[in-house]
């Protein structure tokens, strides 16, 4: 059997996937998703448009992975006011006394 877990360098790697919170709110993204930059990891935010010649392409956005993704959850909002600096408990890094294996 294939070893399933197998370690993947994720530099310079994204993914997006159809946004399924857009909910008729066209100034939502049309996809959502992350990537890893120089070791640092980054949401990502697309828009499907049309240029003035009628050809589709997609905007991004990247923003750094300092706080949750927005629109899903207030807690984003409390972490804006104060630059994102503050981590939930559950974001803050196991140690290895933590895991129960």
């Amino acid at each position: 059997m294939a070893n399933r877990h197998r370690e993947y360098d994720n530099e310079m790697r994204g993914v997006l996937f159809k946004n399924s919170y857009k909910q008729g709110n066209e100034k939502r993204p049309d996809y959502r998703g992350h990537c890893q930059i120089g070791g640092i990891g980054y949401w990502m935010d697309g828009w499907i448009n049309e240029s003035q010649a009628a050809m589709k392409y997609m905007s991004v956005r990247f923003r750094k992975k300092a706080s949750d993704p927005p629109d899903l959850g207030s807690r984003r909002d409390a972490c804006a006011e104060d630059g994102g600096s503050e981590r939930r408990e559950e974001d803050k890094p196991l140690d290895a006394d933590d895991i129960p294996f």
